[in-house]
């Protein structure tokens, strides 16, 4: 029934002319869980009268679903669409509802608007085992841990809201039982520490469900920032640089991730990233790795606008978790950062030799993706330090090999495309040694 629900919100949209799109999604998005539900409830009630058979726990079951619809919608849209007006993007650009973008990618957007499994809360309902001063506010998504939701103090406005992650898998509630120990620790040192880190406030591990609330932060996700198109370097790097100082200061505790990825890394309202799921990442690629052994899979498949790759080689082979799982993880995302998209990775060196970066970015990505665990950077704090000693701002010339690169970052950053197109202009007709020098003038400018 789930493929039904989404492919029907599909076919709907593609119905409606192009520009209407994005107002069709804000619509649905601005609709309570009640008005959801109702909807659900008269259509349920129209198939009824054309003779269709519903059992009523099957009709309940469809309007819980439908009745987190809204927020779903508004969960998976909202961010993009402000990181698209923030630099200038159109609305229409951003989101994969039109014939721009392809079939696979269209069908990931949809099928992440609707839900994994049937909400096992409901909206207003206390956190379980934490007082009833807590309530529920709205659903912020589901996956392979559970179910994820906005709670707010019922009495006192001033608090900051949480957002916490019910574990509603028997294993992983098992597995996560047994990293109470790592829990505690992340409660303890965290939070002071390291500001790009999303900070575990409380946790339940006494009694079901289990439950463990971090801080909210509001502003979207690197995910929903990558969708908008390619990164220059100095753009990438002034989102990267305090992802890396932040898994170098959690490397440094002895704490791997094992389920780094851009859905987890967080921006606030002034897009300063931090690394979220921390003390659930183990369990996460724990059972991944055995499902993956189990069906022979190639890539860590996750929920959202497609699935992409982010184990590492030892991941996959169960081998025991180390710092340099985690630096393939950072190779993998910087890479995508810097082609705008989430449903690829470097399968080949030349995906890496065509970025347009300086040469030691590449060399450093080269190392993370294809090198053997010994052979890459031995943790964040390492990669940090060969990736700091380069310019962020350093003016690379574009070639022909990344043409295709170059004309994303144009789309995006017009600015810089104009600069580059003046400098190249200007250029033209001089002799080889004035070249140099224009170019070496351009890039200590920058």
């Amino acid at each position: 029934m789930g493929r039904e629900c989404w492919q029907a919100l599909k076919n709907f949209q593609e119905e409606a002319a192009q520009e209407e799109r994005i107002m069709q999604l804000e619509q649905a998005a601005a609709l309570t869980p009640t008005e959801a539900r109702d909807i659900a409830q008269a259509v349920i009630a129209e198939l009824r009268r054309n003779g269709q058979q519903i059992a009523s726990d099957q009709a309940e079951a469809v309007q819980d679903i439908i009745s987190v619809m809204p927020d779903q919608i508004r969960e998976r849209t909202r961010a993009t669409l402000d990181h698209a007006q923030r630099l200038g993007t159109q609305a229409i650009a951003a989101l994969p509802v039109t014939d721009r973008f392809a079939i696979d990618e269209r069908e990931a957007f949809y099928s992440g608007l609707y839900p994994r499994r049937r909400p096992q809360f409901r909206v207003g309902e206390p956190i379980p085992h934490y007082g009833f001063e807590w309530r529920l506010e709205r659903l912020l998504g589901t996956g392979g841990f559970g179910e994820v939701w906005l709670a707010k103090h019922r009495r006192l406005r001033s608090k900051p809201m949480m957002a916490v992650k019910f574990c509603q898998d028997e294993t992983s509630s098992k597995l996560l039982k047994k990293e109470e120990a790592i829990l505690d620790k992340l409660i303890e040192q965290l939070p002071e520490t390291m500001p790009n880190i999303v900070s575990l406030l409380e946790l339940n591990l006494t009694e079901m469900p289990y439950w463990l609330a971090f801080e909210y932060i509001e502003g979207g996700t690197l995910e929903s920032r990558i969708r908008l198109g390619a990164m220059d370097w100095p753009t990438a790097w002034s989102l990267f640089e305090p992802i890396l100082q932040g898994m170098a200061a959690v490397h440094d505790l002895g704490i791997v991730h094992r389920d780094l990825k851009p859905a987890n890394i967080l921006l606030d309202i002034e897009q300063q990233p931090a690394i979220a799921d921390f003390g659930i990442g183990k369990l996460l690629a724990t059972k991944t790795a055995a499902t993956q052994r189990s069906q022979r899979s190639q890539s860590l498949t996750t929920r959202g606008y497609g699935s992409v790759g982010y184990m590492s080689p030892e991941q996959k082979a169960a081998i025991d978790a180390h710092a340099t799982d985690d630096v393939y993880a950072l190779g993998i995302i910087l890479w995508q950062m810097l082609m705008g998209t989430c449903l690829q990775s470097p399968e080949y060196p030349d995906d890496i030799a065509d970025l347009v970066v300086p040469d030691p970015v590449k060399l450093v990505l080269s190392k993370c993706r294809f090198s053997r665990r010994e052979k890459r950077p031995q943790n964040a704090g390492a990669m940090l330090q060969q990736l700091g000693g380069i310019q962020a701002q350093a003016a690379v010339k574009p070639d022909a090999a990344s043409s295709t690169v170059t004309s994303r970052i144009q789309r995006i950053l017009p600015g810089n495309a104009t600069a580059n197109s003046q400098s190249q202009s200007q250029s033209q007709g001089q002799s080889s040694q004035s070249q140099n020098q224009s170019q070496n003038q351009s890039q200590g400018q920058s």
